[in-house]
């Protein structure tokens, strides 16, 4: 049985900035894209999985 799963982004359900937000420390914040770890959701692409080759690699 193949296993779908899907990432809802967390904006979707935070409607306003609640005070005292933890926050990343600016060189974090430019390398995860936000300041918020709350918004931070780390992107798996094709390449990213064990196993699995990118097209410009050859064996």
């Amino acid at each position: 049985m193949l296993i779908k799963s899907y990432i809802v982004a967390p904006n979707l359900f935070l409607g306003f900035q609640p005070p005292n937000l933890p926050q990343f420390s600016p060189m974090d914040a430019l390398h995860h894209g936000t300041l918020w770890p709350i918004l931070y959701s780390p992107y798996e692409g094709r390449g990213d999985q064990e196993g699995v080759r990118m097209n410009d690699e050859r064996p």
